[in-house]
């Protein structure tokens, strides 16, 4: 990637309608109310460790997903400069699958902006990848999140655990693969 790609895909910012949203990649500044939202308690108790996270090992954590920027996408969106929710790509064992992982503003659950985020997210990343796969870890006991998914073209495939593997295959890749 040139240095101007990456200069435009870091200060992009991205308008959606008709809930106005703007994106942009995530930074250290977002770290706080990050770790607020990881730390909640509705958040955690759906969570591989329900334990809180400690700052000291968020910061860390934060730091190095950083630098996976921009290959492995990780956006913040916003509303009236108040932050709706943040969503990351991390790129999966298999070469072009993505683990999509999507935080929600308490204060903005059940509204929508769930399914606008995700949507809109993941057509961002068939544009700029080729012939991707997406997949997600919900707990199972995490209905809003198994209805999210399954609403935007996702399907359960598998149980370990408490967890259930959802995936989204795109028919770019499916047709790869023939």
């Amino acid at each position: 990637m040139k240095l101007t790609e990456h200069i435009l895909s870091f200060i992009r910012i991205v308008y959606f309608r008709p809930m106005s949203l703007l994106m942009r990649d995530v930074s250290i500044q977002d770290s706080m109310e990050l770790l607020e939202w990881r730390n909640e308690p509705s958040v955690r108790k759906f969570s591989h460790d329900p334990g809180p996270i400690k700052r000291e090992t968020h910061d860390i954590w934060l730091k190095h997903r950083l630098v996976n920027l921009p290959h492995q996408p990780f956006w913040v969106f916003t509303k009236n400069f108040e932050k709706i929710g943040f969503i990351r790509f991390d790129l999966g064992q298999l070469k072009n699958e993505h683990k999509v992982s999507i935080l929600l503003n308490p204060q903005f659950r059940g509204e929508g902006y769930g399914t606008l985020i995700l949507t809109q997210s993941i057509e961002i990343c068939l544009a700029r990848i080729p012939y991707p796969s997406f997949c997600a870890n919900i707990h199972k006991d995490n209905t809003a999140s198994r209805k999210l998914f399954l609403k935007c073209g996702f399907f359960e495939s598998e149980t370990e655990g408490n967890f259930i593997r959802c995936k989204r295959i795109t028919d770019s890749f499916v047709h790869s693969t023939n």
